[in-house]
């Protein structure tokens, strides 16, 4: 009994069709993909915000001073979520400020500057990428870069689209 070779396995077109549909579904998923993580780190960003914001006037309350040592709020929120960081603050209408400053994964009370009474924050989250070195030697490291910022009121809480 012969077995016929011909109907085994698949054509390259049947293949290449199969690689064509994938395509088109990894495209269509992908931008899906993206949307939804920014807007999850946006919603990371407001909830820190506001969180910064609320204890910084719970702060003004309780001592009526024009300036919030960013440091002196770690008892109200002791770390920002993962990644996201202070990136600088104004006076506002008061007297001048050190602007604030937060490494990202750091713990608030590791904080510098201050709030001012009127003033705003800045938060940005920050995303690691790998990337190749170029100093030294061409090992493998991490590239930080800012995936979202937004600028936020002191005294409301709110944020505002453009942190410039």
């Amino acid at each position: 009994m012969k077995i016929s070779l011909k109907n085994k396995g698949f054509t390259l077109v049947e293949i290449m069709i199969v690689v064509v549909i994938i395509g088109l579904l990894s495209a269509i998923a992908v931008p899906s993909f993206k949307k939804v993580r920014n807007k999850s780190i946006e919603n990371t960003l407001i909830y820190d915000g506001k969180q910064l914001a609320s204890a910084a006037c719970i702060f003004m309350t309780e001592n009526p001073t024009s300036t919030v040592p960013v440091a002196r709020l770690a008892n109200a929120i002791p770390r920002l979520s993962s990644g996201v960081e202070i990136l600088t603050s104004s006076p506002g209408r008061g007297e001048p400020i050190t602007p604030a400053r937060l490494a990202p994964n750091e713990p608030v009370n590791t904080a510098t500057g201050d709030f001012g009474r009127d003033g705003y924050f800045v938060l940005a989250h920050n995303t690691y990428d790998r990337a190749w070195s170029t100093s030294g030697s061409a090992a493998q490291g991490f590239v930080t870069t800012n995936s979202a910022a937004l600028q936020f009121s002191v005294a409301t809480g709110l944020p505002e689209r453009d942190p410039n």
